[in-house]
């Protein structure tokens, strides 16, 4: 509830529980925003004088100022009271100003309430000449109410109240009283301990700490004295009194005399109902039972008393469940009683009232409870005291309706004065409750993770072994524990549990494992409820709904589509790059699959992709980087999340093809294979276009070629061309113009290291007597150490002359070709190719960078430049035949 006001506290007790104290009098005060404790002084206010910490902020005028009398505020409303004639500056002494001799021998004495909820006026008529003078006649008091407020005569006081009808300034009947002493305390009266106003204190406190408040005349009467009540006339902008006549000329009347009009804000009220002398308000300490003149000269008349309390604001009970209240507990501080021999008093639940009219009959509903008790401060072992009364049953009714005000009284046997005693005014209503646990949030199925849901459209999981959780709050933040069960929706029998979580505070969550009990195809319902450890509250139970599906679906079926510019069938040539083609994904057998993985060209398959159950997805497929064997993975998913084993699909990307080099001229060479222009050669400006080999021996004297004779010569693609994980063949016709070093025609650049280099390598390793052959090295890694593997031709290397060379890549192994072609008019008609023999290969990784030709790549450096001729280039998928090999080397294509 977490709520505290100036009459109510609300505390966490150490078993768990919660309780409300209520009380009549205001224990706190709000300044600057914070709660402190009240403090009734008056001080120097911003304007005029005001109240140090007031529950309802007061303004008091300080005698030059042009303020009224006296200003209260609550809630926005305020009342102004002010008198008939000039104030002089007053002296101020704690809670009390005194404007001395406002009229001759006459004093307005103000005290603030020590709730600081309200304020008492007097005149102090100090002799029966003061009292001749004709301005107190009539007291007429000029009244001033703010905005939306009325004022309404009531029980011979006056209430402020909205046009609502709500009460928020009340002016008790006003009196008046001599000095008279009274004699020596009976057992009906006893001398008071101030006004309802003198005493303050906390929740709790005992009798000994209140005892030193002083009585104050000026305040209210003490007990003795002869007290006549002055109805209020209501006017237009004014209250008017008129003092009793009879008290101010009787010749016994002890003077001064006091007259006293006052106005409070109002919470809760108070009232002593008697059958003779009326209801009376306002009062420090009172009587219940019968008052006889018989028995006690005190009694001023022979009458019955009963003791009302009305507690508002209670809308905190009314809120709750009846069966969430524990117990409940009325205190009220017992003054005396007419002997020391226990006699009963009772508690009853009783009608709503106004303080100000209610009469004899306050409708005495229910009892509460009775207890035999004396209190008296004479009397051994039962000093006056807090008495307790249990009233659960009060508060359980004002939560049944849902109310927002609750009232009792006291009441004692009215036939003997053997039963009377006194009470004081500032009572106290407890509450011990705890609310049930709010019903659980987030509920649902953790792992695997789920939604909660019920009905048809309940979830598939893919585990007989769940983790469900919730997460349980408690609006008085006890701690809770779950209690989980699964129910088989198919019989209604439980399958497990109920299973308990461990006790944890407030909004904390919960997760139980279900272990056993769950069946592949079964449909079930867990089911969670909170439990209060500190009163065993269970809060009400939320439930989810599942079906659990554990059989995995078949693998999917793959299907190219048809009419797409590129048709890639399984393990076929075809295409590109820059060539889409698309896929069916299919479900085969399995009728409720609901999504598909996929990747191309990854180890790992992609997020689902949501489709009907049972339906198709069409993906499709553009390459952009690689030639070469592609692989489509798919896996089916279920509507459970099972996925299927995966099916793989391979198909062959053609590479580009045909590099002629026949431009003869410009820094661009076209690509002319399956893609037309999607990977030109860029040539560096010192590259020199040349007669090709073909010119040279007068075949085509528009065959053109690029000869590298420096270091900086290259031409170069803009990004990787050949897919070099995966079986490939390049070729090239070359003519070397020297041999005394490694050079590299073609080559394909990775991060650090060319992945391959197709040339002629200088080197002991080779297989010719003169350590210069042809090559084609394959590097096992892209690094700095990169374990070349080499494929070497036993073909001599002949400078001047051509020969078209073949490096060939398969799973596993490596080959080289070699054809040698001779030079100018003398091409040998019908050369055959070489091939070098097998060489093992079992590392691969595809290299990102791009193909060069005229150089090769190491330790992250152009290296190894090609010194000679290089015409038609060509790259392939897959390992070149014995077929393809004899055309090319017979420039056949």
């Amino acid at each position: 509830m977490g709520r505290r006001t100036s009459w109510q506290t609300t505390y966490a007790q150490p078993d768990g529980n919660m309780r409300l104290d209520v009380t009549t009098a205001a224990v706190r005060a709000r300044k600057n925003g914070e709660w402190v404790p009240v403090d009734s002084s008056v001080v120097a206010g911003p304007v005029g004088l005001a109240v140090a910490a007031a529950v309802t902020p007061m303004t008091f005028s300080g005698g030059d100022d042009g303020l009224p009398l006296a200003t209260i505020e609550r809630d926005g409303h305020t009342l102004s009271l002010d008198v008939p004639f000039d104030l002089p500056e007053p002296a101020v002494d704690g809670n009390q100003l005194t404007y001395e001799d406002v009229l001759p021998d006459v004093d307005m004495i103000v005290t603030v309430n020590s709730d600081a909820t309200g304020f008492t006026e007097v005149l102090r008529v100090g002799s029966p000449e003061a009292a001749t003078d004709p301005r107190l006649d009539r007291l007429t008091l000029p009244l001033k109410l703010s905005a939306g407020l009325d004022v309404v005569p009531s029980d011979g006081g006056a209430e402020a109240r909205t046009s609502t009808g709500e009460l928020v300034f009340a002016i008790p009947t006003p009196r008046m009283w001599d000095s008279s002493v009274a004699g020596p305390t009976g057992p009906a009266m006893r001398p008071t301990e101030g006004s309802p106003q003198d005493l303050f204190y906390g929740v709790g406190t005992r009798a000994e700490e209140v005892e030193g408040h002083r009585p104050d005349r000026a305040v209210a009467p003490l007990g003795g004295e002869t007290v006549v009540g002055m109805p209020i006339e209501v006017s237009d902008g004014a209250l008017s009194v008129r003092p009793d006549e009879a008290l101010l000329t009787a010749p016994e009347t002890t003077w001064p005399v006091y007259i006293d009009p006052g106005a409070t804000a109002i919470l809760n009220q108070y009232a002593a109902v008697r059958t003779v002398v009326g209801t009376k308000t306002g009062w420090s300490n009172e009587g219940v039972g019968l008052c006889s003149q018989a028995s006690a000269s005190d009694c001023t008349a022979t009458f019955k008393s009963r003791l009302l309390w009305r507690f508002q604001d209670m809308g905190p009970i009314g809120a709750l469940d009846p069966g969430n209240i524990i117990s409940a507990t009325f205190s009220v501080y017992g003054q005396h009683s007419y002997s020391c021999t226990p006699q009963p008093v009772s508690l009853y639940r009783v009608n709503d009232f106004n303080a100000g009219s209610v009469g004899w009959d306050g409708g005495f509903l229910a009892l509460q409870s009775t207890v035999t008790v004396a209190h008296k401060a004479t009397c051994a072992g039962q000093p006056d005291r807090w008495i307790e009364f249990p009233a659960a049953e009060a508060a359980q009714a004002v939560a049944g309706v849902d109310a927002s005000v609750l009232a009792v009284g006291l009441v004692a046997n009215e036939g003997s004065m053997a039963y009377w005693k006194r009470y004081r005014w500032d009572a106290r209503y407890s509450v011990v409750y705890n609310r049930a646990p709010s019903s659980p949030s987030d509920v649902r199925i953790d792992n695997p993770s789920t939604p909660c849901v019920t009905g048809a459209g309940r979830p598939y999981i893919r585990s007989t072994t769940p983790t469900i959780a919730a997460t349980l709050s408690d609006p008085d933040g006890d701690n809770l524990y779950g209690q989980f069960d699964v129910i088989n929706l198919a019989n209604g029998a439980r399958v497990w549990g109920p299973r308990n979580t461990a006790a944890q505070g407030s909004g904390a969550r919960h997760a139980a494992f279900v272990d056993s009990g769950l069946v592949d195809g079964g449909t079930y319902r867990f089911q969670v409820a909170p439990v209060d450890t500190s009163y065993g509250w269970a809060g009400s139970t939320s439930a989810c709904e599942f079906v659990v599906d554990t059989t995995r679906p078949v693998s999917p079926t793959i299907t190219p589509v048809p009419g797409q510019p590129a048709v890639y069938l399984e393990g076929r040539s075809a295409g590109g790059l820059g060539q889409t083609g698309s896929f069916t994904l299919a479900p085969g057998a399995s009728a409720d699959v609901v999504g598909f993985q996929y990747s191309f060209n990854s180890g790992s398959l992609g997020a689902t992709v949501s489709v009907s159950p049972g339906a198709s997805l069409t993906v499709p497929f553009t390459p952009t980087q690689y030639a070469g064997v592609q692989v489509l993975r798919v896996a089916s998913v279920d509507r459970a999340g099972n996925v299927s084993d995966t099916r793989l699909y391979s198909f062959i990307v053609k590479f580009p093809g045909v590099w002629r080099l026949d431009e003869g001229n410009g820094t661009a060479a076209a690509g002319t294979g399956y893609t037309g222009q999607r990977f030109p050669l860029t040539v560096s400006p010192s590259t020199t276009w040349v007669g090709g080999m073909l010119a040279e021996s007068g075949f085509s004297s528009t065959d053109k070629a690029l000869l590298f004779d420096a270091a900086s010569d290259v031409a170069s693609t803009s990004g990787p061309v050949i897919a070099t994980d995966v079986s490939y063949s390049v070729m090239a016709f070359v003519k070397a113009d020297a041999a005394t070093g490694t050079a590299t025609a073609v080559s394909q650049d990775g991060t650090t290291t060319s992945q391959f280099e197709l040339g002629l390598l200088h080197d002991a390793s080779c297989p010719t007597s003169n350590g210069t052959c042809w090559v084609f090295g394959v590097a096992a890694t892209d690094s700095s150490s990169p374990g070349v593997v080499r494929a070497m031709s036993t073909v001599p290397v002949q400078v001047g002359q051509w020969f078209h060379l073949v490096g060939i890549r398969r799973a596993g192994q490596i080959e080289l070709s070699v054809c040698a072609l001779g030079a100018g008019d003398s091409l040998l008609v019908s050369p055959q190719p070489v091939l070098s023999g097998q060489v093992p290969l079992s590392s691969t990784w595809r290299a990102t960078g791009a193909m060069r030709v005229g150089r090769g790549f190491a330790g992250g450096s152009a290296t190894h430049p090609w010194l000679g001729t290089v015409d038609n280039v060509q790259v392939m998928d897959g390992p070149a035949s014995v077929g393809k090999l004899r055309t090319a080397c017979a420039q056949v294509e």
